[in-house]
């Protein structure tokens, strides 16, 4: 065992004979803050990377850009601000949520909004909703806010695939997607798209549910996308190893092949 290891274990047994000493448990509350802040930047567009990385794309071309998860369009709207000449279509299956995204991106006439999901087949599912002050928690996923008052209601889905054919969608220039934890779903509904490389950039949240932050990197990186976790400065482009795992989210941006030179710009950070 070499010195490093010998270390370790002594520290760990430390540790797990003091978790009851109030200094170590005060340790350990500083040491998650530190690895929340490291890892887990916040849900606050302004603040998290993605008005940054919108606005650092600006300059690809973004002509139709699909909101998938739209909320009450806060992000659409930014979307439709930064690229001016973009098509935007906002996709929300929670009634009294669109009904919000309606009002709230009425006037903006290149905002399509939609009053279903995104999926990978056709059909209805249950959803948890926690009413118009959670609305951002609701879940089609593990409900894991039993703790707070919530309803279950049914939601309309549709196939990716096909709603772009329905909608005259030839290609989608930026995908975003945040569904709270049925991310891969609405993936596998516009496999047909990935297959033809019809898709350009992809951001997804990755947060718990059932799918592993691995079985992006395999589906996405298996039609040549690189994948990286966005900061609030710059996107940082990495092999997956499993340890990514553990910090997985909240937002990931994927790149199709033979962009390399938008992938080093990203990477050493917006201007």
């Amino acid at each position: 065992m070499t010195p490093k290891e010998k270390f370790k274990k002594f520290a760990s047994r430390l540790i797990q004979d003091n978790r009851r000493n109030w200094a170590v448990r005060t340790m350990a509350r500083i040491a998650r803050f530190y690895d929340r802040a490291w890892e887990h930047p916040n849900f606050e567009i302004d603040e998290n990377g993605e008005a940054a990385l919108l606005q650092a794309v600006a300059g690809e071309g973004i002509r139709t850009v699909y909101d998938v998860g739209a909320n009450v369009g806060d992000w659409s709207l930014e979307a439709s601000r930064i690229f001016p000449s973009a098509q935007i279509h906002a996709f929300e299956p929670v009634p009294d949520t669109y009904k919000t995204l309606v009002a709230g991106v009425g006037g903006e006439a290149r905002i399509r909004h939609h009053p279903f999901g995104l999926s990978e087949a056709d059909g209805t599912a249950q959803f948890t909703y926690y009413g118009a002050e959670n609305s951002f928690l609701s879940t089609m996923a593990m409900n894991v806010h039993d703790h707070l008052p919530s309803t279950n209601i049914s939601i309309h889905l549709r196939r990716g695939d096909a709603v772009m054919g329905e909608l005259g969608t030839s290609a989608i220039d930026f995908l975003k997607i945040d569904v709270e934890g049925m991310e891969y779903e609405v993936l596998c509904g516009l496999r047909e798209a990935l297959v033809a490389h019809r898709i350009g950039l992809i951001q997804f949240e990755k947060q718990p549910g059932r799918r592993l932050l691995k079985d992006y990197f395999v589906l996405l990186g298996g039609h040549g996308y690189r994948i990286g976790k966005i900061f609030s400065r710059y996107v940082d482009f990495r092999p997956y190893d499993s340890a990514q795992e553990v910090s997985a989210g909240p937002n990931y941006l994927a790149v199709p092949a033979g962009k390399d030179a938008l992938i080093d710009r990203l990477q050493r950070g917006f201007a």
